[in-house]
């Protein structure tokens, strides 16, 4: 059987649920920011539509991502690194404020990382 014909590894499956799970997140967070700004909650309308924007191409981004480690596209997995990395400063931030969100995005980070530069997965994407 060749590699393309093998199922995917736990550590794939379990990175691609992930990634994707975090572009719902973002998904979330971005309609609730809209409805917040919509009520008056932001200061500036320039400020809130930045970050809705920024959250929404976040969000896009782990969306492609899981959905291109889905199919086993080898370009996916360095993104997909990179990002879980940028959010392990932001938890530690987070924690600082003794935010709760904080030890979810530590959690987060991490797990993406464990799963994504795990053995089984480099090599079912092809990276030997």
């Amino acid at each position: 059987m060749s590699e393309a014909n093998l199922p995917n590894p736990v550590t794939l499956r379990i990175a691609v649920w992930l990634l994707a799970g975090e572009a719902a997140a973002l998904g979330v967070l971005a309609l609730l920011l809209l409805i917040s700004d919509l009520r008056g909650g932001a200061t500036s309308q320039q400020g809130a539509i930045g970050v809705i924007g920024y959250v929404l191409v976040l969000g896009a981004a782990f969306g492609l991502l899981s959905w291109a480690l889905r199919g086993r596209r080898a370009w996916a997995r360095g993104p997909a690194i990179v990002l879980h990395m940028l959010m392990l400063p932001l938890g530690v931030a987070l924690l600082s404020n003794r935010n709760l969100l904080g030890v979810a995005a530590v959690v987060l980070s991490l797990a993406g990382c464990v799963v994504l530069l795990a053995p089984s997965t480099r090599l079912a994407i092809g990276r030997d």
